[in-house]
Formats: structure tokens, sequence, C-alpha cells
């Protein structure tokens, strides 16, 4: 974005105005195959790695809509502001509170395959 005479000037086309995205800013877009082209390793690697990130904001997004919806009904922006400090407190603490279960299951099972008992499974 140089001054008047930069990229945004009227002698650059869509079409490399866009390539030049394409290149500057790492797209989020997943990338389709076809029959006729399909997806190459290095395109299906791109993929999958787009994929866990979106599922891992898909999932905050909807334990928050869960917890109180995307709508804040308070009078004032700071009071909104401490709504929302509370949801994502009260989700981040229910977040570790499911990873040190999930670590005290994974310690119980490495000692029960040491000791040869079952250990059973926790919900």
């Amino acid at each position: 974005m140089e001054g008047k005479s930069g990229l945004l000037s009227p002698r650059y086309t869509i079409s490399e105005i866009t390539r030049f995205y394409a290149v500057v800013n790492n797209s989020h877009i997943h990338e389709k195959g076809s029959r006729a082209a399909p997806l190459t390793e290095e395109q299906k690697a791109s993929n999958r790695n787009k994929s866990k990130v979106r599922a891992r904001v898909e999932h905050i997004f909807g334990a928050q809509a869960a917890m109180g919806g995307h709508v804040i009904r308070t009078i004032g922006i700071e009071r909104a502001k401490v709504k929302v400090g509370l949801m994502y407190l009260a989700y981040n603490m229910k977040r570790w509170v499911q990873l040190v279960a999930l670590d005290a299951r994974k310690l119980a099972c490495s000692a029960s395959d040491q000791d040869g008992i079952p250990v059973p499974a926790v919900a």
C-alpha cells in the first residue's frame, strides 16, 4: 500500500492484485480438487492444517454460545466487557479442568499398563 501511485492505482488489474494478495496473505480457504485435477499431497496437508484451526475455533465459539449466547444484554460497554470477560474466564476454567482430568486418565492408564490392572473409564 504505497502512496497514490502504489498497489491501488488503476495501472494494476484485478488479477494482478489478487495474485499479490495470494502471495502476501496466507489463505484460510480450503483448496478444492476435481476428478481431472486431484489435490496434491501438499494441498491436502494445507487443508488439514486449516481444518485443525477451524475446528478448534468453532468449538470455542460453540461453547461460548451455549454458556451465554452471542448477544450481551447490558447497559454500557464496561458492563458488557466484564460479562464477556467472565464468560471467557469460565470457559478457560472449564477447559483447564477437562485437560487436568485427561492428563490424570493418561497417568492412570500408564500406571495400570505396568500393573496389569484395568482402569475404569471416566465420563
